[in-house]
């Protein structure tokens, strides 16, 4: 997928980390995943801080080694880095405010 089909505003991970983000997540949790990234990387005011992502997918797509093989991928491709992942199965279970917080704030890769 083109950088140019990812609607980005500010935020503190590169276009091309979007993108790998993106792929990744596609690859290892499936087309219908949706990924946000929230927290401090998504605010250019703030400084530091880890890359907090935000998954949202339907529950028959989630397994929890698919979760691991995804942030272990993403450690490989983008290096050794703390990222936290919240996954969402979608229609499971009510949203959390964690799910609220991250959507609303976030940006979608």
């Amino acid at each position: 997928m083109a950088f140019s089909n990812l609607h980005f505003r500010a935020m503190r991970i590169t276009p091309a980390e979007a993108q790998t983000i993106k792929d990744t997540a596609s690859a290892v949790l499936g087309e219908r995943a949706g990924v946000w990234l929230f927290g401090s990387r998504a605010d250019d005011a703030k400084k530091g801080g880890d890359i907090d992502l935000y998954v949202e997918l339907p529950p028959e797509d989630y397994a929890y080694p698919k979760q691991v093989q995804f942030w272990c991928a993403l450690i490989d491709r983008l290096g050794d880095q703390k990222i936290d992942i919240v996954i969402n199965k979608l229609g499971l279970s009510p949203a959390l405010p964690i799910h609220t917080f991250a959507k609303r704030q976030g940006i979608k890769l």
